[in-house]
């Protein structure tokens, strides 16, 4: 774990610190820019440091060389500790005691018991830190806390005037605290001032220091500085890290300046010298979640000159562009081996006397070459594979893997759909247009109207395609009448693997209040024994939508409730789509229900549902209710199922 971590933070320091260098570069290049715009490329050096330490979100770039099997990499060229051999000792050393000698390959050069001290170190320290971070804070809401709001009429009445000059949506709380610190705008719309320092000034210069307050608060500056903030904490022992959030809050407070400047229309000497005013009798800032003035000479200094009105230099869009595209988490990789032509043509020929399983392991290397590529090889041996072949090129074009299936949005699918429907097999021709009427969402009379849709959409891009079919169909889907509602319901549960496809469908499905819909319809009809595989179907989409337990729950209280009518089906079906660790959330519902189903008649469908269910829960709490079950249990198929249950949760 250790080694994890220093790679982790040695990622992050390779990372930030290249990319802090180019920004670095690139300002001082440009110098006329203010650092109020130049503030940005500096909080991306944070984000992109904290990026690379959790490893989330990687691009990868394939420019290293593919591994080959036949030149491997050698273990080691140059050896750690040089080794002194007896004088006759004989010239060619024992392989396997010549590679038990060597490092394993990535074996890290650190002493384990050295990993091991540098990381309770970093972590010692970034506790210290955090416990600082939370003991300012504290200070600083005590602060709030003790301090009286701001009572005077006209005062307040100023503070309206800016909030509406500056349209801004709500009037932040400010209050006057006795303690000596500049003022701050904190978390939740709050603005804190010295009672002494207000009591000092003018009513020309409070209305600076609301505005420049104001300021930071509509930008939202104590939220953005969290990243800074963060990567300074972790990485307090790398310099650029530190200076780059330096030159982060450094942006804000001048960002505030110039729209204080702008919003109060004071002369930049007039500012100046109220900036000087409250250096000189002020301590910074204490609150980690805030945003306020500095007495360090520099920093004042800095502030000061960024007063004087700038214009952006114009190279500054074009540099600001190649920072962000830096920022982004390119990873370089190796290159991957794309499936080799003429060993797929090979397998292609040889499908004639494969099973069904090798022929779509065939078609996941048939379908993970170049587009174009892939369907002109797949077209030429079309006509020679056998059916099942056939039918499972279909499968691979239109579903991705693993399982649960999700539709493929590749490129060529109208096309490999359009082969399959003029295929001379019925049964390819089948499978063909199901997947059509899948994607379309409605259904096929006959060969010529599917061929007449084809020929419309085949010419277009795939994800333009399902947007057509499925955006208008979720639009209308809540204003139809009950019964053609139930009807496109019914249609819905059909394609509801399309509900898994995550670039069109589901942000489709969530902006269009699917959930919601289903929802309604489970427990307004959950009793309705003629509505069974209706219901059944919403369930399935329902959990293709990916839902969080906040989401779902709504649905699935009435059926998961013993005391709630619901038919037997459906709420077994409920169960077995819970019988997954995702949702182990449910057990305690799982095992209330199981419970109460004790005292009920056997209800083979319910009870086989639940014992597989906590199987897959591994649920071993669930032990003496299978093993009551199983006493009551007759029917020898559903006494096996609990059998299974009862043996596996017995083993873990």
């Amino acid at each position: 774990m250790e080694y994890a971590l220093l790679e982790a933070l040695i990622r992050a320091c390779v990372h930030g610190g290249a990319l802090a260098l180019v920004v670095w570069l690139l300002t001082r290049t440009a110098r006329r820019t203010p650092l109020s715009l130049r503030r940005w490329a500096w909080w991306l050096v944070c984000a992109k440091a904290l990026l690379a330490f959790l490893g989330w979100g990687w691009i990868d770039l394939p420019l290293l060389p593919a591994h080959s099997d036949e030149t491997p990499i050698p273990t080691q060229s140059v050896p750690l500790q040089p080794s002194v051999a007896p004088m006759d000792a004989p010239r060619e050393a024992n392989p396997a005691t010549t590679a038990a000698s060597l490092p394993a390959l990535g074996a890290s050069p650190v002493p384990s018991y050295a990993s091991a001290v540098l990381a309770w170190l970093w972590g010692s320290i970034v506790v210290v830190l955090l416990v600082g971070l939370g003991r300012r804070w504290l200070q600083t809401e005590r602060l709030w806390r003790a301090a009286e709001p701001m009572q005077n009429d006209a005062q307040r009445a100023e503070l309206h005037r800016l909030c509406v000059q500056m349209e801004l949506s709500f009037v932040p709380k400010v209050r006057l605290s006795d303690s000596d610190h500049p003022p701050m705008a904190l978390a939740g719309n709050r603005i804190l001032i010295p009672r002494r320092l207000w009591a000092q000034l003018s009513d020309a210069e409070r209305r600076m220091v609301l505005a420049h307050e104001l300021a930071h608060l509509q930008r939202g500056d104590v939220w953005w500085s969290l990243a800074p903030t963060l990567a300074r904490t972790l990485f307090f022992f790398f310099p650029p890290i530190s200076y780059a959030a330096h030159q982060w809050e450094l942006g804000c407070e001048a960002a505030s300046d110039v729209a204080a400047l702008r919003i109060v229309g004071c002369t930049p000497y007039a500012y100046g010298t109220l900036l000087m005013r409250i250096a000189e009798q002020l301590r910074p800032a204490a609150s980690p979640l805030g945003a306020g003035a500095s007495s360090n000479f520099a920093y004042l200094r800095t502030r000061l000159q960024q007063l004087t009105p700038t214009r952006p230099s114009p190279a500054w869009t074009a540099a600001l562009a190649l920072i962000v595209l830096l920022a982004l988490p390119w990873r370089i990789t190796a290159q991957t081996d794309s499936p080799d032509r003429d060993a797929l043509t090979r397998s292609l020929q040889a499908l004639a006397y494969a099973e069904w399983g090798e022929a779509y392991e065939v078609g996941i290397q048939l379908a993970s070459l170049p587009p174009e590529e892939g369907y002109a090889l797949l077209t030429q041996h079309w006509s020679r594979l056998p059916v099942h072949a056939r039918q499972q090129m279909l499968k691979v074009f239109y579903y991705t893997r693993p399982y649960p299936l999700r539709p493929r949005m590749h490129p060529k699918l109208l096309p490999v759909l359009e082969l399959g429907a003029r295929d001379r097999s019925p049964s390819v021709r089948h499978w063909a247009k199901t997947y059509a009427q899948e994607l379309a969402l409605r259904p096929f009379e006959n060969d010529e109207s599917l061929y007449a849709w084809m020929k419309q959409y085949r010419a277009l891009p795939l994800p333009q395609v399902v947007r057509a079919h499925w955006e208008p169909f979720l639009r209308e889907l809540p204003h139809l009448p009950e019964r053609e509602r139930e009807v496109r319901l019914t249609r819905l549960a059909e394609s509801f693997a399309w509900l898994r496809e995550p670039t069109v469908v589901l942000p489709l499905a969530k902006r269009y209040r699917l959930p919601a819909l289903l929802t309604e319809t489970l427990q307004a009809h959950r009793a309705n024994v003629e509505k069974a595989e209706l219901l059944q179907g919403m369930l399935e989409c329902l959990f293709a939508l990916s839902l969080s337990e906040g989401e779902l729950r709504p649905a699935l209280a009435p059926l998961l409730d013993p005391a709630q009518p619901c038919v037997v089906s459906v709420r077994a079906q409920a169960v077995s789509l819970l019988g997954s660790p995702r949702y182990a959330w449910a057990k305690p519902d799982l095992l209330n229900l199981a419970r109460h189903a004790l005292e009920q008649p056997v209800k083979p469908e319910l009870w086989s549902a639940l014992a597989e269910a906590f199987q897959r829960l591994e649920a071993t709490e669930a032990l003496p209710t299978l093993r009551a079950m199983h006493a009551r249990a007759d029917d020898p198929a559903l006494r096996k199922v609990i059998e299974e249950a009862v043996a596996e949760l017995e083993g873990m």
